[in-house]
């Protein structure tokens, strides 16, 4: 028989066939995730069988200090293959989500199709091997598979919290009034403005350039930055989030046609401002390099995105680091205009 780690001591566990029955008792009685249960019919898994596959981790400690702060009991258990970890509730079905999704990732590691993006000479030199998957629900469960403590730099995933924070900072109305809220239907990078003369909308380079412009436009550019990494850290549930000054670097110094978009814009008058100074766009620019060039991994970005999906409240602690009202717009803008070029 083996040990199952969990706060409450180590209880036996007989064989895989009594442990699947087990299981399936156990989810009978405290119900089904429906949204969980639909991920496992698109992916045509015997969940109940990768269920009773999950073998117990040695690391009781690390049990202990990963379990969000207001939940049910937790257990550490290791997923067959990797070997890495996954947290949830005891007697919960997504137990049975994460040997699914180890399964997958196993299916799709061989592939080698593609390539790194090098629109960025440093992002150029990134590992192609590199693969990883973090899933944080709005309940706070969390695993992470693969090479899930790599990190790499944010890019235009952080659009959404750049338009977050100009949101919290302005209010919708005055925030959109520098910028639209509608596909533009062309390239993320495209030289063209909605039929007010502003971008189109915050998920492009136009919009989240501008957007950026307006958070903590008073301080200075250090203190931005500090206040931009800061957010970030929090809706990241207080993972580290820090600058990738290579990549940056990088940026800053190929970044032509981003350069190009602020000074067309500046001759629109998206702006709002005719006396801004070459170096004020500068500024502007520099902070959005840095945005984009924040580094997370995997779990701090599945982190990320579990705070929006759970209404702006941190699915750990409960705090709501963001107003509801404005982070259902920013999902708003997310559905109808966060699929780069597909949606513009």
């Amino acid at each position: 028989m083996t040990q199952v780690a969990s706060k409450h001591g180590s209880t036996p566990r007989a064989s895989s066939s009594q442990a699947t029955t087990a299981v399936l008792k156990n989810l009978e009685a405290v119900g089904r995730d429906p949204t969980i249960d639909d991920l496992l019919h698109r992916l045509k898994l015997d969940s109940a069988v990768d269920a009773a596959r999950l073998t117990s981790s040695p690391s009781r400690e690390k049990a202990t200090a990963m379990q969000p702060t207001a939940s049910p009991p937790y257990t550490l258990k290791a997923l067959p293959r990797s070997g890495l970890t996954a947290v949830f509730p005891t007697q919960s079905s997504f137990e049975r989500f994460c040997a699914a999704l180890d399964k997958k990732m196993a299916e799709l590691r061989s592939l080698r199709s593609g390539a790194v993006a090098s629109y960025i000479p440093q992002l150029a030199k990134a590992n192609p091997d590199s693969f990883s998957v973090a899933v944080c629900t709005v309940h706070g469960d969390e695993v992470q598979l693969g090479d899930f403590q790599q990190h790499f730099s944010f890019q235009s995933c952080v659009k959404p919290f750049t338009y977050l924070l100009a949101l919290e900072e302005h209010g919708s109305e005055r925030v959109h009034s520098f910028v639209g809220m509608e596909p533009s239907g062309v390239a993320f990078n495209a030289f063209t403005l909605n039929s007010q003369r502003l971008p189109h909308n915050p998920m492009i380079n136009a919009g989240a350039i501008v957007c950026g412009s307006l958070i903590q436009s008073g301080i200075n550019r250090a203190d931005r930055f500090g206040f931009l990494q800061d957010k970030c850290q929090t809706f990241a549930g207080g993972l580290p989030v820090q600058l990738n000054y290579s990549v940056y670097s990088s940026e800053k110094e190929t970044g032509y046609r981003n350069y190009a978009l602020a000074f067309f814009m500046q001759s629109e008058g998206v702006f709002k401002n005719p006396k801004l100074s070459i170096n004020e766009i500068q500024d502007y620019l520099d902070f959005y390099f840095q945005a984009c060039r924040l580094e997370v991994n995997v779990r701090s970005v599945a982190r990320m995105g579990a705070t929006l999906a759970n209404g702006g409240v941190d699915p750990f602690t409960q705090t709501q680091v963001a107003s509801h009202k404005n982070v259902k717009n920013v999902i708003r803008v997310m559905f109808s205009c966060g699929m780069y070029d597909y949606s513009g």
